[in-house]
């Protein structure tokens, strides 16, 4: 009989720990059998041969259909072989029937753990507590262990932004796949990146500020004002003065009052309410 520290067997009295709980960790599937079931013989030598290969990355649990026809009808298991795959709790995957190994490996992969995911883990932490030099550092490090990876990506453009590393973001963001720049979160990141760019250098807020004061028709600092607002998540404020820079001159730098109103709008998104609200206001402007 074939033994593993990998592959447990697994019933009612222990499958909430060995499966359940144990998916928190790491990957579990859970192969229900029966012995007289010809395919399942065919498959559970494959089964655990990827098991032993994985080392560890997954657990392969065994149930005995016959031997425990509740945990059978707990799953849903109408035929056999049935095949499950657990993450957090739930079911995440499944397949039925024997599958050649080729497919059971495209089965297993994108739920296995990956050698950047602690770094991925570390750099959010680093971005909750303010070092954002750090967890670029650390996104860096995860793009190279895993570098097809696209959120990790993400991640590390979102951290460049945060850290002024913006030539860099912009080069990441131009390397995407072209249908990845029609997804939500990169627009909202090339938005980020486009309302960086506006403001950096630029005069501080306050700064800002005293030359509207000084000159309302300024649209020069009343466009970065709105950039900068926007930059610091104060939306509402920022239309606004985008939206003045539409009103007092339509054409001013390139449409920037609009650009910069639209950049606002991928970050909140077409949804949100003042979104909607500030098309209304923007509409009768555009012609």
């Amino acid at each position: 009989m074939h033994t593993s520290p990998f592959v447990i067997e697994a019933s009612l009295d222990n499958f909430d720990t060995a499966v359940l709980a144990k998916s928190r960790e790491l990957p579990v599937v859970v192969d229900f059998w029966a012995g007289w079931c010809a395919p399942c013989r065919v498959l559970m030598p494959l089964l655990h041969g990827l098991a032993d290969q994985y080392q560890g990355k997954f657990v392969l649990a065994t149930v005995d259909s016959d031997a425990q026809p509740e945990l059978a009808a707990r799953w849903g298991v109408r035929s056999l072989p049935t095949v499950k795959l657990f993450r957090d709790g739930r079911v995440a995957d499944e397949f039925l029937g024997a599958q050649p190994e080729a497919v059971i490996r495209a089965f297993l992969e994108p739920h296995l753990p990956r050698l950047s995911d602690q770094l991925r883990v570390e750099a959010q932490a680093a971005l909750k507590s303010g070092d954002a030099a750090r967890a670029v550092e650390r996104l860096r490090e995860a793009s190279r262990a895993d570098p097809d990876h696209t959120p990790l990506k993400l991640d590390l453009i979102e951290a460049l932004l945060i850290a002024g590393g913006l030539d860099e973001a912009e080069t990441l963001l131009k390397d995407l796949p072209f249908q990845q720049h029609e997804q939500p979160v990169v627009k909202v990141l090339e938005a980020r990146l486009a309302i960086a760019r506006a403001v950096h250098d630029a005069p501080s807020t306050d700064a800002l500020h005293r030359q509207i004061t000084a000159d309302k028709e300024d649209l020069g600092a009343r466009h970065l004002l709105g950039m900068r607002l926007a930059a610091a998540g104060n939306y509402p404020a920022a239309m606004e003065q985008l939206l003045e820079v539409m009103k007092r001159d339509r054409r001013y730098g390139n449409d920037a009052g609009k650009r910069g109103l639209i950049a606002v709008f991928e970050i909140l998104g077409s949804d949100h309410p003042l979104v909607q609200q500030y098309r209304r206001k923007m509409a009768p402007l555009l012609y």
